[in-house]
């Protein structure tokens, strides 16, 4: 299997700038965090901006190349593993961001309970996709396919439907390009 995001990691940063003024950064509402995760959080582009405010931020991903440019670049607390399968404790982390991402794992469903799973009672998970409905997301998907990565992209709804047996308390936001699942672990 070819690793995309390790050809891609010298480059990832340069392709797409900070995040800081996106929805996402917004959404996990920084002020109240004391710990953080980027899951499949790549380079850490996100993650280091939300670093920036004080939070103890842990940048987990599948590629080892981003993970290295994530630590060595941004000095980012960082574990490379697969995110259906995640090294922290039941219930350890007040915040999950996942960021154009979810699309890319391997098993959507067993992520979702693995997120769940660590996530601490109170805290939130906060998943932006690309907006399948839209045609250039659709085009965006049409490449990813041709260049054999394992993408699969889903609409928000399809996405609320992976969670079996979690039942969280959730709200959708949709921008033009993007939706945004924020889930709530009451």
């Amino acid at each position: 299997m070819i690793d995309h995001f390790g050809i891609i990691a010298p480059f990832y940063d340069k392709i797409f700038k900070s995040w800081r003024h996106f929805k996402a950064y917004r959404m996990s509402k920084p002020e109240e965090l004391r710990i953080c995760s980027g899951c499949w959080g790549g380079t850490g582009r996100i993650s280091s901006e939300l670093s920036k405010t004080g939070i103890k931020i842990i940048v987990a991903d599948s590629s080892f190349q981003m993970i290295k440019r994530a630590r060595q670049e941004k000095n980012l607390w960082s574990v490379c593993c697969v995110v259906e399968h995640m090294a922290f404790q039941n219930e350890s982390l007040e915040c999950i961001l996942m960021v154009d991402a979810l699309h890319h794992v391997e098993n959507q469903r067993q992520t979702l309970k693995e997120l769940w799973r660590i996530l601490k009672p109170g805290g939130r998970i906060v998943i932006q996709e690309p907006d399948i409905r839209k045609l250039l997301i659709k085009f965006i998907a049409l490449i990813e396919k041709m260049l054999r990565m394992r993408s699969k992209f889903l609409d928000a709804e399809e996405v609320t439907l992976l969670f079996d047996g979690i039942n969280p308390n959730y709200y959708i936001e949709r921008d033009d390009s993007h939706y945004y699942i924020i889930i709530k672990k009451d």
